[in-house]
């Protein structure tokens, strides 16, 4: 009479060659092998490196965006960026060069890059301040001024929302 047997076994595979081997025996101890080569890939993220970093400080409201993504595996990658929290382009492209526009005040970067098989990297560049907005500054007087008295009195006065200080300069030299 004949006998069958089935099995049905799950086994952990490291990262790279596994060599899996079935063995069957039979009653009268013959043997019969089965080998099988399974190579694991781990798909590793794609990896960002651009110019932007958490707490930047800009004085203009454009700023030149540049950098590289890359995949280690060599999968194609999409990466999208967007500021303060909408998509401003997308590309599968591994250069990034892109000029972004902020808003006055506390901006945010997020940048996602994802493989053709899943894989994700998402960057988030917070606090990004700009203040583009120069000081109002009134002084006293009006253009050019002449005078015939040694000591001339000058009144200024400046304002910014983000803080402000004066500084007085004669003959280039900084006054105390």
């Amino acid at each position: 009479s004949s006998s069958e047997q089935n099995i049905s076994i799950n086994t952990s595979l490291i990262e790279g060659e596994n060599e899996v081997e079935i063995h069957s025996v039979d009653r009268a101890n013959n043997r019969t092998e089965v080998t099988r080569s399974v190579q694991l890939i781990l798909n590793k993220p794609p990896a960002i490196s651009i110019n932007l970093e958490s707490g930047l400080r800009l004085t203009e409201r454009l700023f030149s965006l540049s950098g590289e993504v890359s995949d280690e595996d060599g999968d194609q990658v999409t990466t999208t960026v967007f500021v303060n929290g909408e998509e401003v382009f997308s590309t599968q492209e591994d250069m990034i060069s892109k000029l972004l526009s902020f808003e006055q005040g506390a901006n945010e970067v997020r940048i996602d890059s994802i493989d053709e098989r899943g894989a994700r990297t998402e960057e988030v560049f917070s606090n990004i301040q700009v203040d583009a907005i120069r000081p109002t500054l009134t002084v006293s007087g009006t253009g050019n001024i002449r005078t015939k008295n040694p000591s001339f009195p000058i009144e200024a006065n400046a304002s910014d929302e983000n803080g402000v200080s004066i500084s007085l300069y004669h003959n280039g030299a900084l006054l105390e």
